[in-house]
């Protein structure tokens, strides 16, 4: 009697261990396709209820900005460039940012995390998973859920939905307009705005680490950009195709540091097919 207890015993605990096995095996194999599915789809151009336009790029990179229209532009600069000369003050233009971003493997998962991805998996039928956003030292890196109703609505930390507006990765060019980040430290940026109109173009130069921001106008020519009216007299960044080198000002040398182009900003309006 007590042998067959045992047996009996034994057979239903290689029973549950065959449905935990089964059960473990179906979520990783949810997990393997939700990231292949991620990755093959998050790339593209994205927008939001409110106007907000997201970008993601292959190379891990991902913008966001709001379109701003070109009146719009020029009131704001003439609103800041009349506060008594300062240039270095707190931007009213700040609807522009970025960060890097990573699509993790599923073999680099803890086990907590793997936990997590069942309990998710068990109670949603979306295609999703956390991806980790690196912010370069100014804030935590953060884990954020992303999750794909259909392959044209992603829904982005469990509460912003996104509609997809293009499905291509955004081309980026050599036209003056758009958003630079440092080679060497990804804190400094520089987005130069040229309208397409032909009127003043302006410049917006962030540290976002130290949180500094210095801004104004800036005069284009076909080798050069010039900040105007800084504190170092009229500031000079070479142009190389997608690059900017800065170059500096007869008073301020500059660091010959490079700058990269990682977006064209293409969905602001006053800035299409400016050069």
């Amino acid at each position: 009697m007590k042998k067959t207890i045992t047996l009996t015993f034994l057979c239903i605990i290689l029973l549950f261990s065959g449905c935990a096995n089964n059960m473990t095996n179906k979520y990783n194999d949810k997990l393997l396709s939700d990231t292949e599915y991620v990755k093959s789809h998050i790339l593209g151009v994205w927008s939001s209820s409110d106007g907000e336009i997201v970008e993601f790029y292959s190379n891990g990179i991902v913008v966001n900005y709001t379109p701003v229209k070109e009146q719009d532009i020029a009131n704001i600069m003439d609103d800041v460039m009349s506060d008594g000369g300062s240039y270095s003050v707190e931007s009213e233009l700040k609807s522009i940012g970025y960060s890097g971003y990573t699509i993790p493997e599923p073999d680099s998962y803890t086990d907590e995390e793997l936990q997590s991805y069942t309990n998710y998996a068990q109670n949603s039928q979306n295609i999703g998973i956390t991806l980790k956003y690196n912010f370069w030292g100014v804030i935590e890196d953060k884990y954020i859920s992303h999750e794909f109703q259909n392959e044209d609505t992603l829904i982005i930390g469990g509460k912003t939905t996104l509609t997809r507006m293009k499905n291509d990765e955004p081309t980026i060019d050599d036209n003056i307009s758009g958003l630079y980040i440092n080679e060497e430290d990804n804190n400094l940026g520089i987005r130069i705005i040229k309208p397409k109109s032909g009127g003043q173009s302006y410049f917006d130069w962030v540290d976002i680490n130290k949180n500094l921001e210095l801004y104004g106008e800036c005069e284009i020519d076909k080798e050069k950009i010039t900040l105007k009216n800084t504190d170092s007299d009229d500031f000079v960044f070479r142009r190389n195709e997608k690059n900017l080198t800065e170059i500096g000002s007869d008073t301020l040398p500059g660091s010959n540091m490079t700058y990269k182009k990682i977006s064209n900003l293409g969905y602001m309006n006053s800035l299409k097919g400016t050069n």
